[in-house]
């Protein structure tokens, strides 16, 4: 394994999955903000600054993914063993897919970018399931992945849940700040870097 290319692959994973998970946590708040101030637009006219934040909110989210999933596209070619490259491929379809379905929720939702979701997690959780004993990873990225793993099972839970009508989007958010959290001091762990 090129260590010098796996900890840099490593410490742009962690970055845009920073980002990513500030901007998503923070992105409902901003939504509800920007719904508030469009109902009071509809009487007074123009477009709120809570409205202009929620797309560029939602334009970070999708670029912080798409560096997390080319992260991911070179982290899989650089570890070594069948193992580990495989593990890291699935998590790196996954997050392909959530890449999709990010750009597919400017058009669709409900029940089918639910169903998105719950795919999505149940990939993340094959592959870091598939890390957390991958021979090919340092020791620290393999105790990173069993945090991620936690925290994957969690985002299905959410998935699930946030299929429920009323409470369950209320419920899955909480759910998924968890998942967020342990996703962070995880990939936090992946990125520790090695000599």
């Amino acid at each position: 394994m090129n260590v010098q290319l796996y900890n840099k692959t490593v410490k742009l994973i962690f970055t845009a999955f920073l980002v990513l998970a500030i901007a998503s946590i923070l992105q409902p708040f901003i939504s509800l903000l920007g719904g508030a101030q469009n109902i009071a637009h509809k009487f007074t006219g123009g477009v709120g600054f809570y409205e202009i934040l929620n797309v560029i909110i939602t334009i970070v989210v999708l670029g912080a993914t798409i560096l997390f999933v080319w992260g991911l596209y070179n982290l899989k070619s650089i570890v070594d063993g069948p193992e580990a490259q495989g593990a890291v491929n699935l998590v790196f379809i996954a997050a392909a897919i959530a890449v999709l379905s990010a750009l597919l929720s400017f058009f669709i939702g409900g029940i089918l970018l639910a169903l998105i979701g719950i795919a999505v997690a149940i990939l993340y959780i094959m592959g870091y399931n598939g890390m957390k004993t991958a021979p090919g990873l340092p020791q620290p990225a393999r105790d990173g992945a069993n945090l991620l793993f936690i925290g994957a099972i969690l985002e299905l839970v959410g998935a699930v849940i946030g299929i429920i009508p009323v409470v369950g989007p209320i419920l899955a958010a909480i759910i998924f700040l968890a998942a967020f959290i342990l996703y962070i001091i995880g990939w936090k762990k992946v990125a520790t870097q090695v000599a």
